[in-house]
This record gives C-alpha cells, sequence and structure tokens, in this order.
C-alpha cells in the first residue's frame, strides 16, 4: 500500500528526491496531524465512502472515478493540527469542510485514506485538490500515484511526463518512478531506457543499479545484470539474494521463479529458470520461436548438448563475434572442438571464461579442449576449477535455502570464494554471516558494528590496491593460446 513516507521515489535518486522537491511532503510530519484511522473508519466522515459505506451521500453514482460534487460536507477531526501541505492550518471548528477546504488539507486526508486502503476515497479527494490547484506540482504527483495504485500506469507515466517538461527539476526522480511503473506495466525497454538515464548522469546511484540489475536478472541478461551487481558490490550494498545471483551467471537457481523479485518476465528468463531446474526441453521449446540474439545464442548452446550440428552451424554463420555473448561464445567453442579446431575451440572457451568465471560447464570444456592441445595442467585445473564451482553452487543453494541459517555453510562459501580468488563476494558473504550470527543472539550491537566497520575497510583497502584487477591467467588456469 502507499504511504505519505513512501511518496519519494522507489527509485531514489541523491539530492533529489520527490519529498525534497515537492517541500509539502515530509516524511519527519507527526501521524497526529492527520485523521487517525478511528476517525475515517467510524462514520464520521459523511462526503467520503467507507468500507461500510461505498457511495458518496448525494453525490451522482458514476463509479468509483467521479469526482465529489456535493456541497458543505465535512470532515469530522479531533483537534486543530496544521495539515501537511505547509502553510495551511485546519479549520478550528472541529469540521473540516470539503467545499472550503484548501488543497494541501484535501491532500492531506486523501493521503490518510490511501494509507488506510481507501483508494477510491483517495482518488476523489485528490481530484478535488487538483481542481482547487490544477497546477500544484506536488498534487499533481500524488494524482499520478493514486492513478498508478489503481493499475492506470499509462495515464500516471504520462501525468509525470508532463509534469517533467513543466518542472525540470524534477526530470531524474520522475524517470525513476516511471520506470518501476513502466516495469509493473510490461513496458521492460522502455523502463530500461529511463534507469540508463538516470545512471548516465547519475553512474554511482545505488538504488538504480539495483532496480536495473533486477529488470535484467528478470529478462533473461544475466552478463548485464551482473556488471550491475558487481558495482554494488564494490559499496558493499548487496542483499543476500544478490549475492547468490553472482554465483551462477548462466542461469538462475532452481526455484528462483518462486520469489517475486527473480520472477522471469521473458521467454529468455524462462528458458534460463527451465535450464536452472533440470529442464533443458522445455528452455529449447520456450526460445524455439526468439529472434532475440541471446535467445538464439542459449539455444544454439543447448543444441550442442545435443549434438545438433548442423544447426548450431546455421546459428554461427548469423553469430555477432564482437559482442559479450557468454553462451554464443560457447555454443563456438563446442562446434570448434567437435571439427578439430582446438586452437579456435580454446580461444572461444578463454573468451566464454573471461566473460563469465562461474560458469562450470566451460572449464569442463576448457579441459576438455586443453587436453587435446596438450596442455595436461591446464586441464587438470580446469576439471578440478568446474568441481569448485559446482560446490560453490551447491552450498550456496544451501546457504539461502537453509531455514536454520547454518553459520558452518557460509563458512564453506567463504573458503571456495577464497579459493576462487573472489574477495569482493567474500566480503558480502561474511557481512551476510554477521548478520546470521546478531540473529542468533552471538553478537551485540556494538561487536557487529565494529565487525561490519571492518568489513568495510578491507573492502575499501583491497578497492584500492592493485589486486583488484582481474588476474587472467588465474582465471584461464594458466592456458597457453597460440598466436592467430
Amino acid at each position: 500500500m502507499f504511504s505519505r513516507r513512501h511518496c519519494s521515489l522507489a527509485a531514489q535518486v541523491p539530492l533529489i528526491l520527490i519529498c525534497g522537491f515537492f517541500s509539502g511532503c515530509s516524511s519527519d510530519q507527526d501521524d497526529s496531524d492527520l485523521l487517525s484511522p478511528e476517525q475515517l473508519n467510524a462514520g464520521s466522515v459523511e462526503s467520503v465512502p467507507t468500507p461500510a459505506n461505498q457511495s458518496v451521500a448525494g453525490a451522482p453514482q458514476g463509479g468509483a472515478d467521479s469526482d465529489l460534487q456535493q456541497p458543505a460536507t465535512s470532515v469530522e477531526t479531533e483537534a486543530t493540527p496544521p495539515f501537511a501541505g505547509g502553510n495551511n492550518s485546519a479549520p478550528t471548528p472541529r469540521t473540516l469542510d470539503l467545499e472550503t477546504a484548501t488543497a494541501a488539507q484535501l491532500k492531506e486526508v486523501a493521503l490518510q485514506a490511501l494509507d488506510l486502503g481507501q483508494d477510491d476515497v483517495a482518488f476523489k479527494l485528490v481530484r478535488k485538490a487538483l481542481r482547487r490547484e490544477p497546477e500544484n506540482p506536488e498534487i499533481i504527483y500524488f494524482h499520478a500515484m493514486i492513478l498508478a495504485e489503481r493499475h492506470r500506469f499509462h495515464e500516471a507515466i504520462q501525468i509525470l511526463d508532463e509534469l517533467a517538461e513543466k518542472v525540470p527539476q524534477s526530470k531524474l526522480p520522475v524517470l525513476g518512478q516511471t520506470a518501476e511503473w513502466m516495469v509493473e506495466a510490461g513496458q521492460f525497454s522502455e523502463a530500461e531506457d529511463r534507469y540508463r538515464q538516470i545512471l548516465a548522469i547519475f553512474p554511482n546511484e545505488q538504488r538504480v543499479h539495483q532496480f536495473l540489475g533486477q529488470l535484467l536478472l528478470q529478462l533473461g541478461r544475466r552478463a548485464e545484470a551482473t556488471s550491475h551487481l558487481r558495482y554494488l558490490m564494490t559499496v558493499g550494498a548487496l542483499n543476500q539474494e544478490e549475492l547468490r545471483a553472482l554465483l551462477l551467471g548462466r542461469h538462475a537457481f532452481p526455484g528462483d521463479d518462486t520469489s517475486g523479485r527473480l520472477v522471469p518476465l521473458d521467454d529468455l528468463a524462462k528458458a534460463r529458470q527451465a535450464i536452472g531446474d533440470g529442464k533443458p526441453e522445455r528452455a529449447l521449446e520456450l526460445l524455439q520461436q526468439s529472434d532475440q540474439p541471446l535467445a538464439k545464442s542459449l539455444r544454439a548452446r543447448i543444441q550442442t548438448q545435443r549434438q545438433e550440428w548442423d544447426a548450431v552451424r546455421d546459428w554461427l554463420a548469423t553469430f555477432d563475434d564482437s559482442t559479450a555473448d557468454v553462451d554464443g561464445q560457447f555454443a563456438k567453442a563446442r562446434l570448434r572442438l567437435e571439427e578439430g579446431q582446438v586452437d579456435q575451440a580454446l580461444r572461444a572457451v578463454a573468451q566464454t571464461i573471461l566473460l563469465d568465471p562461474t560458469d562450470a560447464e566451460a572449464y569442463d570444456l576448457l579441459a576438455s579442449a586443453a587436453e587435446q592441445a596438450n596442455q595436461p595442467d591446464v586441464s587438470q585445473r580446469a576439471s578440478d576449477r568446474a568441481k569448485q564451482l559446482r560446490k560453490t553452487v551447491e552450498v550456496g543453494q544451501q546457504v539461502i535455502g537453509d531455514s536454520e541459517k547454518n553459520r558452518d555453510l557460509v563458512a564453506q562459501l567463504i573458503v571456495l570464494l577464497q579459493q576462487l580468488q573472489r574477495p569482493l563476494e567474500v566480503f558480502g558473504w561474511k557481512s551476510v554471516d554477521l548478520v546470521y550470527a546478531m540473529q542468533a543472539g552471538r553478537l551485540t550491537d556494538t561487536q557487529a558494528k565494529q565487525q561490519f566497520d571492518e568489513i568495510s575497510r578491507q573492502r575499501e583497502q583491497f578497492l584500492q590496491s592493485q589486486k583488484q584487477q582481474i588476474n587472467q591467467d588465474f582465471l584461464l588456469c594458466g592456458l597457453r593460446l597460440k598466436t592467430p
């Protein structure tokens, strides 16, 4: 439910918050300035429909979206505190006359009604406030928010877009809010574009990285999502679900589609979920008709496992080798190895691993190709790496699903990530372990703060060092590539 304390954008932009831009929307205001739930629900709101009476006395029955039209109706109040509109105070009598009330007063009653789940009441009141002050940006914004609550996203987006044209300094928060609504309305590419517009101006805005990363995960574009999650990792802003996503770059974990935050939004994401659930045939079915390049590449990867080499060759003839396409590079490597072109296979699988060092199948392929290239040490190291990665995923899945919040499992995961030279993830999981310890009563707040501060210090020290540079020799297990 929308709350007056949520009137800032879901995608908050530093220094340009909607609650800061529209000064009347202050999250610091005391709730005593508003009508109590008892007042709105007790039947004393003569002009506002309550759960027991969904019609407006004396008003035309034009449906939920009709405006309040009857004169001299009132809302009874307990006292006469100022309303949240700024300089407008409530009248001294114990009733607020809806016909003479200011726009700010009407807006505050609407906010309270919305908090109580009375969307129809809030909508009618804000429409009345808008007639009082049709150019008031705060009321215009609130009107759009109520429309969005009613799933009228197109209208809400149009209203805020028009507001941004009239009030240029509202553009960034409007971009963030409308992007969120576009996701809910299924306008995914438009939402992505708006998030990227914000990042072009505020490249370090954590909330936008988080929202965009989540959207890309839900669209099956996991490699792109990873770049945003890795940025969040550098500032220690990843939650446990996002940390888990970094353990497995190629496809989803089993059961991820039961989480609202990770429900697949298109066929590519559904196919990756099907692979995670061990259903490659279902994934192939989902991808069969797609013209999306990433979907074609994933389909080709599955076809290499089915040894449908002619289909893979047809796909490769149209593949853009310059793209950062993990599945495409893997499929190319598998085909080249099948054709006996070992050097080309090694170059393609190396590219696959550099794009996604969590891909255990790519390390299996590297082990096979390196053995054929007479690099047995590389082959052995690649085989061992594949086992480590699978163990990491196995433990990570248990950590997430473990209702006991087993710290021993977290400790295993931390050790594995240290062996894989992924220190930023180590810092993230150490923070998770601290949360578990606090919840188990093993640490005081003071002790926890000291340890969190120490993790932050180590992270900053690491980021300032040269150690954060990718060690390609380690990632490629010492592979020696011939000059083309």
